[in-house]
């Protein structure tokens, strides 16, 4: 059976869920919202999905868990949360090590983190458009914060100051890919909060 395209933009955010939190207690798209494909002018009542609780095993892959408990709620998304969130997905993806406050890598997280998230509160989820707006928050730092390694390392201040003068569109592949390292665990945050 095809599903309708509510299914499937339904089904690609528990599947954004499921893989940065494990398996998830969502119920399907249907179980939920059973007249979504409905054609008539009557509206069915909604009825918010409960609150998804995380399988113990996911917190190996993110320890900020264990500090929260297996059930996510709006504190999971505090911006200091969120930072930890962002630095352990890029740590995973590209052995990074976790960032300091006080540091390039924890500021340029926290600037990503609050654009990134005032856009995916807005309802946002399009992994591309909340990328672009990780690397928004990203730039802002890049061309601001004095990091003291530019003193032995001016090249490293020009490489970031190309990437951060570049739009988003413009970016080489693997460089948007961080930012959709990024804007996926941050989406996967809100969505395990606030479900779909």
């Amino acid at each position: 059976m095809k599903q309708s395209l509510f299914e499937q933009i339904f089904n690609k955010h528990r599947k954004l869920v499921m893989e940065h939190f494990g398996e998830v207690n969502i119920p399907r798209a249907q179980d939920l919202y059973p007249y979504a494909d409905d054609k008539t002018d009557t509206q069915p009542t909604y009825h918010a999905p409960p609150a998804p609780t995380v399988r113990p095993s996911a917190a190996k892959d993110y320890p900020w868990l264990n500090k929260i408990g297996n059930r996510p709620s709006v504190e999971t998304l505090s911006t200091e949360n969120l930072i930890k969130i962002s630095d352990e997905a890029l740590d995973k993806a590209y052995h990074y090590g976790l960032s300091k406050p006080g540091t390039f890598g924890y500021e340029a997280n926290k600037g990503s983190v609050e654009e990134a998230m005032a856009f995916i509160k807005s309802r946002q989820t399009n992994i591309e458009k909340i990328s672009a707006e990780v690397h928004e928050g990203w730039s802002k730092v890049a061309k601001s914060y004095d990091d003291p390694v530019y003193k032995t390392k001016p090249e490293k201040k020009e490489a970031r100051l190309k990437l951060a003068n570049m739009s988003y569109n413009n970016l080489p592949e693997e460089e948007k890919e961080k930012d959709r390292v990024v804007a996926r665990a941050l989406l996967g945050a809100y969505l395990a909060v606030h479900g779909s």
